[in-house]
């Protein structure tokens, strides 16, 4: 076997022995054949660049004439650096997955601990609904059961009474037929008055007390029913869209409230368009129009998932919104403002910020879940450029601001 070191090469016997004693055995000191040009039977000593080959200096004189040529140590040693180079941005890589791989190690703990979280929650929820029903039942049926034997115990007396008229009515006929056969008349008219009476009373006892059913008790019970089963509707889990697609499932088709427009913006194309305008527009009062801020409110209100898309051109500055329709719209900028108060949520674009960038905006509402974002278009590409998570008491009307010159178009569900 043979041993290389530093470019050596030692037969594996005489490693420790001297050279004369290896020649004395039979061995010979020689290079490794692949060392060795089949050409010319000269060390390979030298590499072409040009050919990408290893070869010996008659072959550098020869065929490799005119290439480009290097020792093999001085290739080696460009390489070893180039490796070392690529070795770093390897380890950098690796980093960089085992930095993900621990992420999405830790995103699936964060899922996992989330859905247990959920599993217990849900269920401590529903024992607590079915313990409540539970409940509520109990009580219903014991008020069913307390009006029944109340009804009944009234139908007992009434009963009661009625037997004793019966019996009492039986007696008074009785008296009649005796009386009619009395032969002395003054006997007789003395005893007509006092029967006429007791007929009055007995038909007095009579009067029967109006019933009452359960179809109240019913009617409310299944009116609860039908509440829960809209409500065990409501809550099956629906993922929140991701793509552009899936957005577009909740598209709302949006107009803009001429009613609400300042002075100064003009509305077109079936009032899906505002431009603000220099000239004052002739528009009559309308107690909900704005009067300090160029902003327009829309018609529509915007209630559990809503999703519609702006593109915006031609601009300084303008303010992507949803407010409350009770917004302010007085002469006090700072109170009736978009973003400015506790009503409305908005996105302020700047030139030479988000419009070269992003000329189309979309806007995503779930109403129910407090969640308002609002993401760049391109194409079917959408990121994420906001999010606002608060809770939302009243439904949300689109509205927009401008402070210059601009065109508004609204696209929803195109």
């Amino acid at each position: 076997m043979a041993l290389t070191y530093k470019n050596r090469f030692y037969n594996e016997k005489c490693f420790s022995q001297s050279p004369q004693s290896c020649s004395d055995q039979g061995w010979s000191l020689s290079p490794p054949t692949e060392n060795l040009c089949s050409e010319h039977n000269e060390l390979k000593k030298l590499f072409c660049r040009t050919d990408q080959q290893i070869i010996c200096l008659l072959c550098s004189m020869e065929q490799h004439k005119g290439h480009d040529t290097v020792s093999s140590a001085a290739e080696r040693a460009q390489r070893q650096a180039q490796l070392e180079t690529k070795r770093a941005l390897l380890l950098q890589k690796l980093q960089h997955k085992e930095t993900e791989q621990e992420r999405l190690r830790q995103e699936e703990q964060d899922i996992s601990r989330s859905a247990q979280t959920a599993l217990q929650r849900s269920g401590d929820s529903f024992r607590e609904m079915v313990l409540l029903l539970e409940k509520r039942c109990s009580e219903v049926e014991q008020q069913i059961r307390s009006e029944e034997q109340i009804q009944l115990r009234q139908v007992q007396e009434l009963q009661d009474q009625l037997q004793r008229d019966v019996t009492e009515l039986k007696r008074s006929l009785s008296e009649l037929d005796t009386l009619s056969l009395t032969a002395d008349h003054n006997e007789f008219l003395l005893l007509c008055p006092s029967l006429s009476t007791d007929s009055e009373k007995t038909e007095s006892r009579t009067q029967t007390r109006p019933r009452r059913d359960f179809e109240d008790l019913t009617r409310a019970v299944s009116a609860l029913r039908d509440q829960l089963q809209l409500s065990s509707r409501e809550i099956m889990f629906d993922p929140e869209p991701r793509s552009r697609e899936d957005f577009l499932r909740y598209a709302r088709d949006i107009t803009l409230d001429p009613n609400t427009a300042h002075n100064k913006v003009s509305l077109s194309d079936g009032n899906t368009r505002a431009t603000r305008t220099r000239k004052g527009q002739n528009y009559h009062y309308h107690r909900d129009r704005f009067v300090r801020c160029a902003q327009v409110l829309s018609t529509e209100g915007l209630t559990g998932r809503c999703y519609w898309e702006v593109e915006w051109s031609g601009i300084e500055l303008v303010d992507i919104a949803v407010s409350y329709r009770d917004i302010e719209r007085d002469e006090n900028f700072d109170e009736s403002g978009f973003g400015n108060n506790d009503q409305s949520w908005a996105l302020r674009c700047k030139k030479n910020s988000l419009r070269s960038h992003f000329p189309r905006i979309g806007v995503y509402l779930d109403h129910s879940a407090g969640a308002l974002s609002f993401y760049s278009v391109k194409d079917k590409t959408m990121s994420l450029l906001h999010r606002v998570q608060t809770t939302f008491t009243q439904p949300l009307f689109y509205l927009i601001n401008d402070y210059n010159n601009v065109l508004w178009i609204i696209f929803s569900s195109e």
